[in-house]
């Protein structure tokens, strides 16, 4: 059910939002139901915004939104201007790793055919002695291609 209408409902509404009240619009509200409620509602709304724009966080500054988006940005293309870059580099680490795990196996026929000179007699280990240094520095190349692939893996 509707109640009634006042002609200075909306003036009662206005003051209680604005805190102008006029000395008629007092007298008036003394008597008019609808008048006081307009005013009840006006203030619970007023209280009802102040409170929700306390609770609101602050709005960040438009500036660093600005300046974190191009730094992002800029981020971005470095990302993918060095991509060829990092492709590259891990096919290098691919082949270096395929060259470096052929290595066990020619030191291992290598010494194998060293020892089997040597056990033949010392005139033929003469002929080997140029593929010596590959046979003994395998372990420690590998090893030391390992910490760089890793280095250069994480600097990435």
């Amino acid at each position: 059910m509707m109640a009634e209408s006042c002609p200075h409902e909306r003036s009662a509404a206005e003051a209680a939002r604005g805190g102008r009240w006029n000395d008629e619009l007092a007298a008036h509200l003394a008597e008019c139901v609808p008048c006081r409620e307009s005013r009840r509602v006006a203030r619970w709304m007023a209280a009802l915004a102040e409170e929700l724009d306390s609770r609101l966080p602050a709005v960040p500054d438009p500036d660093l939104i600005w300046l974190k988006a191009r730094l992002l940005g800029r981020a971005r293309r470095a990302d993918r201007a060095l991509l060829p870059i990092r492709i590259a580099g891990a096919l290098a680490a691919m082949g270096s790793g395929a060259v470096l795990a052929s290595l066990p196996e020619v030191s291992w026929n290598l010494n194998l055919e060293w020892l089997t000179k040597a056990a033949a007699g010392w005139a033929g280990l003469s002929d080997l002695l140029p593929s010596l240094p590959l046979t003994v520095l395998w372990i420690p190349t590998a090893i030391a291609a390992g910490f760089l692939l890793l280095f250069t893996w994480n600097e990435a």
